[in-house]
């Protein structure tokens, strides 16, 4: 130590002035280097928080202006700032969930990559997946959460409800009966179990569903449903007596005064039996909205309205009761009460500009024809360009206008917008159907088929449409036996793959694919439909017949009766 002195000592007494100077400017450049970097490590990360939660502020600023371009440029901003921010990308997810934005998906698929041990989020997330109607998000969330929550009850119920959303009824039924075993005496799940069952096909189980629902008109947080569940069920019978009985049984529940006389719909009874309904569901609005949807099905839809006017306003007021009012408004053109309740907020934030325009092109199509109508709507749909919940709004006053054209505009625009919006796709396939568009369904599938590429309903609907329309080749061929392989026991899967061997003219292939099925699902008319297309090819005339009689009812397009015919006259 001390040599090393003596030599640092020798060699500063050696220096001259102007290597003094570069020594000490040298030192100068190095302290400065040296707090610049100190500043760069300690002060950067303060700067982008501080450029982050100014981003934030000014999200709920353009939330609250309804400007939702520059709302989605501010979260933007703030989430790149602070990409592994958790209280970041939790305040996006709220302001997206209030504007109804299907982009809080995103934020939630963040928010369980950073923290995935909690379950609360995967589940927030999955719950959030079925509002928006992106089914796979909800059952890929599902099938990734641990073995534990796999038995929750929250589990239970999410899995039920999607079952329900994608009538699958099997995996509802299942669902259901695990609700039901962890929790006896849950009487919702005692309800949907219930008329899961009455609209079933086993006679037995639907009238093991009919008793119990029976049981629940005592149940005042079901009563309401379970009454209107078993007039609708005992209406679509068409059996008077038994109509009679349901009648006789819901008047002694809600109006056990009332003489039990249904010998004409206008007698004192009937009117007693819906005013007792009335006064049972007038402090619920759940059962508010449930009865006033029934009233307006039976006909009865300014009576619904009016009495809406008399409810408490708790229940008046409430989201539910001021949604099915602004149905059943513009389902009858009432413009008065439906301009009122989209403006407060009735089908979420959107717009003003575009509902004042959608209801203008309402009426231009009522009173002065479909030209200035439609440019009306388009003006409306632009308007909504940057707003899901308003796009979503239109589709739904086209729906409850009887605009099929109009729908279709604005579920294009949606599925433009987010083509992930699965409820879209359905929509869009139950118009087409209802024209008889295949070569635009075809065209949807191939869309729909694209994001669900792992759903053999959906890639299997695909597939047969194209073999209907003679639009197949041999990469869907390929397609389907992929599609077989992996889905050995779905039913679409395997019609699917036979509907395309038929088309490329190999008959006796197809059949042996179809060959193997059950002979119940053989009898389904939609299967009959290839079966007989098959059987005629291979010349098995008494086997083709009788497929053609079973597949002739289910056959609506022209497309579709050109085939039968031509497999008829080969029966011939």
């Amino acid at each position: 130590m001390a040599f090393l002195r003596r030599q640092l000592t020798r060699l500063t007494e050696n220096l001259t002035e102007t290597q003094w100077d570069t020594l000490r400017a040298l030192v100068l450049v190095l302290a400065v280097a040296g707090l610049a970097a100190a500043g760069y490590l300690f002060g950067v990360p303060a700067w982008r928080r501080w450029q982050n939660r100014q981003a934030l502020s000014q999200a709920k600023v353009f939330a609250q202006k309804r400007d939702y371009r520059d709302l989605m440029l501010a979260l933007r901003r703030a989430t790149e700032l602070a990409p592994g921010d958790l209280a970041s990308w939790r305040a996006a997810a709220d302001l997206l969930d209030e504007i109804g934005s299907p982009d809080t998906l995103v934020a939630r698929e963040q928010l369980t990559r950073l923290k995935p041990q909690d379950m609360a989020l995967r589940v927030a997330l999955a719950e959030d997946a079925l509002r928006f109607g992106r089914f796979d998000t909800v059952e890929s969330t599902l099938n990734g959460l641990d073995t534990a929550a796999h038995r929750d009850i929250a589990f239970h119920r999410l899995a039920a409800a999607l079952a329900l959303a994608m009538g699958r009824l099997g995996d509802l039924d299942k669902e259901l009966r695990a609700i039901l075993a962890a929790e006896p005496g849950n009487v919702d799940a005692q309800f949907n179990y219930a008329a899961l069952r009455l609209w079933g096909t086993d006679a037995a189980a639907s009238a093991a569903g009919e008793a119990e629902l029976e049981k629940l008109l005592a149940e005042p947080s079901v009563r309401i449903r379970a009454a209107i569940e078993l007039l609708s069920s005992s209406s679509r019978l068409g059996d008077p007596g038994k109509l009679t009985e349901v009648l006789t049984l819901i008047l002694s529940r809600f109006a056990p005064r009332a003489a039990p006389d249904f010998s004409a719909p206008a007698v004192p009874a009937w009117n007693s039996l819906i005013e007792g309904l009335k006064d049972a569901a007038a402090s619920s609005p759940t059962d508010a909205a449930l009865m006033m949807r029934w009233l307006a099905e039976i006909g009865r839809w300014p009576e619904a309205l009016s009495w809406c006017d008399s409810l408490a306003p708790g229940v008046r007021n409430a989201p539910l009761v001021v949604d099915i009012t602004a149905e059943i408004s513009a389902e009858h053109d009432d413009f008065t009460r439906l301009a009122v309740l989209l403006r407060g907020g009735a089908w979420g934030d959107w717009p003003a500009p575009a509902q004042l325009l959608a209801l203008a092109s309402r009426v231009q199509m009522l009173h002065y024809g479909e030209d200035h109508a439609r440019q009306t709507w388009a003006d409306a749909l632009a308007a909504c360009a940057d707003s899901y919940v308003g796009l979503r709004a239109l589709a739904r006053l086209a729906t409850e206008w009887h605009d099929p054209a109009g729908q279709e505009l604005a579920l294009e625009r949606i599925l433009r917008r987010d083509p992930k919006a699965f409820w879209a796709y359905a929509a869009l396939r139950g118009l087409y159907l209802q024209q008889g568009d295949f070569p635009q369904l075809w065209t949807l599938y191939a869309a729909w088929s694209k994001q669900l590429p792992d759903d053999p309903s959906i890639v299997g609907a695909w597939i047969m449409l194209a073999s209907v329309l003679n639009h197949t080749d041999r990469n869907l061929l390929a397609r389907s036996v992929e599609l077989q392989a992996h889905f050995p026991d779905s039913l679409p899967a395997q019609v699917a793959h036979a509907a395309i061997l038929w088309r490329l003219g190999r008959a006796a292939d197809a059949w042996k694919i179809l060959g193997t099925l059950p002979p119940a699902a053989l009898q389904r008319p939609d299967v009959s439909f290839w079966v007989a297309l098959i059987q005629a090819d291979l010349g098995h005339q008494p086997e083709a017949a009788a497929a053609l009689v079973r597949a002739r009812p289910g056959a609506t397009s022209s497309v579709e009766r050109d085939l039968l015919r031509s497999a008829a006259s080969k029966v011939e």
